[in-house]
């Protein structure tokens, strides 16, 4: 079994689109306080935040193998023409995606470990 939890798509889609929308709702919050951000810090943190509100709503019910195989598919995935893009993180032997978090104001990938 691959999942801690009964698998349901509408459940998981929602949690996606909740993590992605938060992260956009944080641009705007931002914006309307009159905070500068910069075209390449915003195009970072678009890209973190899609590829962390996938892993979060998808991954959130794996168990941790099959989060470790949901990781190295996004990786290999991004890393197709697309790493540069997206700026996958380093990850360490046991890790995966969902060990990393990204916010607005520092928008490279850090650890919460």
């Amino acid at each position: 079994q691959e999942y801690i939890m009964d698998y349901c798509l509408p459940q998981y889609l929602n949690s996606t689109y909740s993590l992605l929308s938060s992260g956009i709702l944080s641009v705007v919050e931002a914006s309307s306080r009159g905070s500068m951000i910069d075209d390449e810090n915003l195009k970072k943190f678009l890209h973190h935040r899609l590829v962390f509100a996938l892993f979060w709503g998808f991954g959130c019910g794996m168990i941790r193998k099959a989060r470790l195989a949901l990781s190295e598919f996004i990786i290999n995935f991004a890393d197709y023409g697309q790493a540069e893009i997206i700026g996958m993180p380093e990850l360490q032997n046991d890790s995966s995606l969902l060990d990393f978090t990204t916010v607005l104001q520092d928008p490279d990938w850090s650890s919460w470990l």
